[in-house]
C-alpha cells in the first residue's frame, strides 16, 4: 500500500500500477513539451482523433503480427499506448476549453 500524496486513497497494488502507467505518460508529455512547447495546441481536436486512430491501428498491428522474436514487442505496444493516453488528454483538454475543429 502507498501513502503517495497524489493517490487519493490508500490503494491496492492494481491501483498503484495503474498510477505508475499514468505517470509514465505524464513523464513523456513533460519531456516532449519541454522540447516542442505546446505544439499540440496548434492543431484542432480532429487532429487528436486522427492521431488516436493511427496509434490504435499501430497497436492492433503490433498485437496481431506473428513475432519471430518477442524482444521489443512489449515496449513497442507500451510506447504507442502511452501516446494514446496523452493524445486522449489533449483531446479532453481542448474539448473542455471549447476548441472545435
Amino acid at each position: 500500500m502507498t501513502t503517495d500524496p497524489f493517490v487519493r486513497v490508500e490503494s491496492d497494488p492494481d491501483v498503484e500500477e495503474h498510477w505508475r502507467v499514468l505517470m509514465q505518460a505524464q513523464d513523456i508529455f513533460v519531456d516532449r513539451n519541454a522540447l516542442r512547447g505546446d505544439l499540440w495546441r496548434k492543431f484542432p481536436p480532429s487532429d487528436k482523433i486522427r492521431e488516436l486512430r493511427e496509434r490504435v491501428m499501430r497497436v492492433e498491428r503490433l498485437a496481431t503480427i506473428d513475432w519471430q522474436v518477442q524482444e521489443g514487442r512489449e515496449a513497442a505496444i507500451a510506447d504507442e499506448c502511452l501516446d494514446i493516453i496523452n493524445y486522449a488528454v489533449f483531446l479532453i483538454r481542448q474539448t473542455r476549453e471549447g476548441v472545435a475543429g
